[in-house]
């Protein structure tokens, strides 16, 4: 009499047991195709994020180069006017408001992390940022194979993640600290290269 209630509950565990394993399997596979989809949804987020920072970039560039032209036909009026030994009074005060309008330029280009690099001292040549536009000789043992700047260079700064809504502000704020950044040469540095005579 014993054995019929044993065997009833044994086969009740096995039933139990069986469909538990059935509900596992079901979990896992729920799982898998989770851990799919947050797959396909960070390589969608890479994919947007590319597209916003190439989007930011081709909106801006056009502008941003057009005031490094700008700067660069100011910088040149500012050397001429340098060199005019008798030059009047309304023209030192003309080349003043000249240098004001240069710095906000600059300004301008810095509000938008374009920052302005140049080697205004002698020294070694870095082929990632600089070219060599001009060479000049010299007798100077100490400036040969060194190089001094025509025209600066510019790095520009971007964000690696647009962020797009205040939840993903703070989670980022929170987890990395800064926004994610990269930079690169926007445009390269000229420089004129001494050589022997």
């Amino acid at each position: 009499m014993l054995l019929n209630p044993l065997r009833i509950l044994n086969e009740n565990i096995r039933t139990t047991s069986s469909q538990l394993n059935g509900l596992m399997q079901q979990i896992n596979a729920q799982q898998e195709t989770i851990e799919r989809l947050e797959e396909n949804n960070r390589q969608q987020q890479k994919i947007i994020q590319g597209f916003q920072t190439d989007q930011l970039q081709k909106i801006k560039l056009p502008l941003i180069m057009d005031l490094i032209q700008l700067a660069d036909g100011i910088r040149g009026l500012l050397e001429q006017n340098t060199q005019n030994d008798a030059a009047t009074t309304s023209e030192v005060r003309m080349a003043g408001e000249v240098e004001k309008f240069e710095s906000w330029i600059e300004s301008i280009l810095e509000e938008n992390n374009v920052v302005r690099f140049e080697q205004e001292v002698p020294g070694e040549f870095d082929a990632r940022t600089q070219k060599v536009v001009a060479h000049e000789s010299t007798d100077d043992e100490k400036l040969i194979g060194k190089v001094v700047s025509v025209s600066p260079g510019y790095y520009w700064t971007l964000p690696y993640l647009i962020i797009n809504s205040e939840v993903k502000l703070s989670k980022v704020a929170t987890e990395n600290k800064v926004p994610q950044k990269f930079t690169f040469v926007l445009r390269t540095e000229e420089v004129k290269q001494y050589n022997r005579k």
